[in-house]
């Protein structure tokens, strides 16, 4: 009969160091940074959203004399907006 060949533990991956905290003042320093880009960043996606609706409003608008121009009055007065 066969003996079982024993099985070698497998080698594990030495830890590395942790890396060395910064300082407080410099990382508060840069938490502000972070949070006046955050913010920065937020005014101008909003502001590009109000843009696109106003666009799609614009849009809609137009559309709406399109169709008002194409097809004949129903009743007595075009389509309210």
């Amino acid at each position: 009969m066969a003996t079982k060949a024993a099985k070698k533990p497998a080698k594990r991956a030495a830890k590395k160091p942790a890396a060395a905290k910064k300082p407080a003042a410099k990382k508060a320093g840069g938490n502000r940074a972070r949070v006046e880009k955050t913010a920065d960043l937020s005014e101008r996606v909003l502001d590009e959203a109000k843009s696109g609706q106003q666009s799609a409003i614009e849009a809609v608008r137009h559309f709406m004399e399109s169709v008002d121009k194409a097809l004949p009055p129903h009743g007595e007065n075009p389509s309210r907006r």
